[in-house]
């Protein structure tokens, strides 16, 4: 067990008035940051590999999150509301879909309303709804943080929340996340886009740092290769190529699935269950067709 993970057990156990019970209860909490297995999801798609994600679907196999990083990803999420609805919406640069507070009547399209809900007459003001995009060809799909339209120029923003010492740091945004923007820049067909890292501190001169992203036509091809590798892998009831050359690569440090991958004899038993069971099932699909013709 970590260090951290000591730690988190040790104040879960000690008697206290809430620390305790809330760490035991995110512990066991649902996991909302969970997606869909079928789904290749546009936010993590510069990690996938083709192999590691079909035999994690093939298995049931889920990454679940533990209670520091279910509460690491709600200050983030918080903080990107805020943003959208207390700075980005009311500068009027923000363009989605917004909703009254009150009687959650939703504006498409456009602009924060500055003015009171035509519905209810409300004056409480307005949230905005992340846009869901889909690629259903390449079953990849994701939410977008926003999109800015600054000038009659649109961009397709996404924003980061990281470390102060990170920030600090930071020259240049991270590949997964340029790759995610790509995605979206893709499926929306716009083909500017801003990263936004925000301080989750506020200690610097100024709490976000911001990088263009141009649209990079090889960050598709390659998203269309990965997933291309798994389905023809799927097809064909095998499995796809390893992307690692041996399970001491650093990608394969922290998988969930580095053991297996590289258990050639576990990997064959995989692949003779997964055809037998297609077997199976042609064969049933066979008898109840001849059932009904007897009928």
């Amino acid at each position: 067990m970590s260090f951290v993970k000591n730690v988190m057990a040790a104040r879960k156990e000690r008697t206290t008035i809430i620390e305790g019970r809330f760490l035991n209860w995110l512990e066991t909490a649902p996991d909302t940051y969970q997606h869909e297995p079928e789904t290749f999801q546009a936010s993590q798609m510069y990690f996938v590999c083709p192999r590691k994600f079909l035999i994690m679907e093939r298995e049931g196999m889920k990454k679940e999150h533990d209670a520091r990083t279910k509460a690491k990803f709600g200050i983030g999420h918080a903080l990107h509301h805020w943003y959208q609805d207390k700075y980005f919406g009311p500068m009027g640069i923000l363009r989605g879909d917004w909703r009254c507070k009150r009687c959650w009547k939703k504006y498409k399209n456009c602009l924060m309303p500055t003015e009171k809900c035509k519905k209810c007459g409300s004056k409480d003001g307005y949230e905005y709804e992340e846009l869901t995009v889909r690629n259903t060809e390449w079953d990849i799909a994701g939410h977008v943080d926003g999109i800015f339209d600054i000038d009659g120029v649109q961009y397709v923003m996404d924003m980061k929340t990281i470390d102060p010492d990170m920030f600090k740091r930071l020259e240049k945004p991270y590949p997964a996340a340029v790759y995610q923007v790509n995605l979206y820049m893709w499926m929306l067909n716009i083909h500017k886009g801003v990263l936004i890292y925000i301080d989750k501190s506020s200690n610097g001169v100024s709490p976000i740092k911001e990088f263009p992203v141009e649209f990079d036509p090889d960050t598709i091809s390659d998203m269309q290769s990965r997933v291309t590798s798994y389905k023809v892998a799927v097809s064909s009831k095998t499995l796809p190529p390893r992307m690692c050359k041996d399970s001491s690569a650093y990608r394969a440090r922290g998988c969930e699935c580095k053991e297996l991958c590289f258990d050639d004899e576990w990997c064959a038993e995989f692949l003779k269950k997964w055809n037998d069971e297609e077997i199976e099932r042609e064969m049933e699909s066979l008898r109840e067709q001849r059932s009904q013709d007897a009928e």
